[in-house]
């Protein structure tokens, strides 16, 4: 019989974080009130209790001191009940006492008691040698005895009251920590809600848009990219949206190709290997029409050859160059670029003039937006990728969809990102889009790779399924 393990579901968003501490904190401050609210009952029952004792021995302290001999309180059933009173006070100031911080009380209530049993033996002779003074010696004898136990009576109610004043403080404390955990626990629980509330209609929304893209037919790549991106941002999956976005470039520099997935619809096994086989041939004859010579151009663009340009440096100087326009425009202009020289492939003449228009477009777009400019630039295998975002302000549609398509059937609107979507031709590739907030435009360069100093050792010819068959069974 195997135990299952239960697993708690994860907590990954602040809002998540702060509701459940919240939680936490009010559940604690419930149980500390509720601690503190029993402790300060127990000492109130204790000194009550103290009080309601010591009374019964005053009273047959002044029918003995009157000369009542008759009185009830002085009768033997009377004086043994007041006994078992300080009796159970004695127990109960040990539980009263505990982590209440009267450390002296449950000593000084068995003294009591112990001191009000040897007074009730004066009181009625069964002390020999008590008994043989005469009248007044007995009273002035008694009269001490019982001045010694309103001493400590008083020290124990003494330290019953600071006990008690620090119960009290601690009960005030745990209130105002219940209230305000109990005000609040409500507003992180709404927050919760509403997030989800928001997130599930914004997926509602992307599906609403890919539904309409699908029956229209008019599906671009940067306008699916900006779906996914936003479904992605918005189920809070940081590492999948970056490997998305990886993905994107690599593909959208390497060309059309991709992976291809095909159904097999025949049920017996004869047919399916018929359709396997099938399968492996076409792709053997797609890798020999990919193996020819690609044309010039297209080689150029793929993996350009030719000069290269340090773009850390050509960042750096454009960051320079624009941080006064930046500064008494008061927009914030956050950086996140990688340390240390990077080259890619490209004149540096052009990689500048691409940035610097860039920059120009991005600079006039966040002052008219919500001043605040992000420069980002990272290595991500064979690529670098640069992202200008600009908060609260987006592309038009028409520059969104002009960009988005394959043949260029007219000029931007935009004259600076007409010039960068012409001059990155050859040397990279442009992308416009909006984000969930704002707006992005993302350069992916090549990143000029050292020559390589392997060697061939061997060669072998063979099918790409005999290459498969044989690279699993190595």
């Amino acid at each position: 019989m195997t135990m299952k393990v239960l697993k708690l579901p994860k907590v990954k968003s602040r809002k998540e974080w702060g509701a459940l501490v919240l939680s936490i904190g009010l559940v604690a401050a419930g149980i500390f009130l509720l601690s503190q609210s029993q402790k300060l009952q127990k000492l109130a029952v204790l000194e009550e209790g103290l009080g309601t004792c010591f009374q019964r021995v005053a009273q047959s302290f002044t029918a003995r001191m009157i000369g009542e001999e008759r009185s009830v309180y002085l009768d033997k059933g009377f004086t043994g009940a007041s006994e078992e009173c300080f009796g159970e006070a004695a127990s109960w100031s040990v539980q009263a006492t505990q982590m209440a911080g009267a450390t002296k009380v449950a000593a000084l209530v068995n003294k009591l008691a112990n001191e009000v049993s040897f007074f009730h033996a004066k009181i009625h002779g069964s002390d020999a040698s008590f008994a043989k003074n005469n009248e007044v010696v007995q009273s002035s004898h008694l009269n001490s005895r019982f001045q010694a136990m309103e001493a400590v009576r008083e020290e124990a109610l003494a330290d019953i009251a600071v006990a008690k004043a620090s119960a009290r403080g601690g009960v005030l404390r745990a209130k105002i920590a219940f209230y305000a955990f109990a005000f609040l626990c409500p507003f992180a629980f709404l927050m919760l809600w509403w997030s989800a509330r928001e997130q599930s209609r914004t997926n509602r929304d992307v599906e609403l848009e890919a539904q309409e893209s699908l029956v229209s037919g008019k599906a671009t790549l940067n306008a699916t990219k900006t779906l996914i991106d936003r479904v992605l941002s918005n189920n809070d999956l940081p590492r999948t949206r970056d490997l998305f976005d990886r993905t994107y470039a690599l593909l959208s520099l390497e060309g059309k190709g991709g992976l291809k997935v095909r159904t097999l619809t025949s049920n017996d096994s004869v047919s399916r290997e018929a359709q396997i086989e099938q399968v492996w041939q076409e792709s053997e004859n797609e890798d020999q029409v990919a193996s020819k010579p690609l044309p010039a151009a297209v080689k150029a663009m793929i993996r350009p050859e030719g000069p290269t340009c340090d773009l850390e440096a050509a960042l750096s100087r454009h960051v320079d160059m624009m941080s006064g326009s930046v500064f008494t425009k008061g927009i914030r202009l956050d950086l996140n670029i990688e340390e240390g020289s990077l080259r890619v492939r490209g004149k540096n003449e052009d990689v500048e003039q691409v940035l610097f228009h860039a920059f120009s477009d991005s600079i006039r777009s966040a002052d008219e937006g919500a001043k605040e400019l992000s420069l980002s630039m990272k290595k991500l295998g064979g690529i670098a990728i640069v992202n200008i975002d600009v908060v609260g302000n987006t592309f038009g549609e028409e520059i969104i969809l002009e960009a988005a398509k394959v043949a260029r059937a007219k000029a931007l609107s935009n004259i600076d990102l007409q010039i960068c979507r012409e001059l990155v031709e050859g040397i990279g590739k442009v992308s416009f889009e909006n984000t969930g907030n704002g707006r992005r435009i993302q350069f992916v360069f090549n990143v000029a790779e050292e020559a390589s100093t392997s060697r061939v050792v061997n060669i072998t010819k063979a099918t790409k399924r005999e290459l498969k068959e044989r690279f699993a069974n190595s």
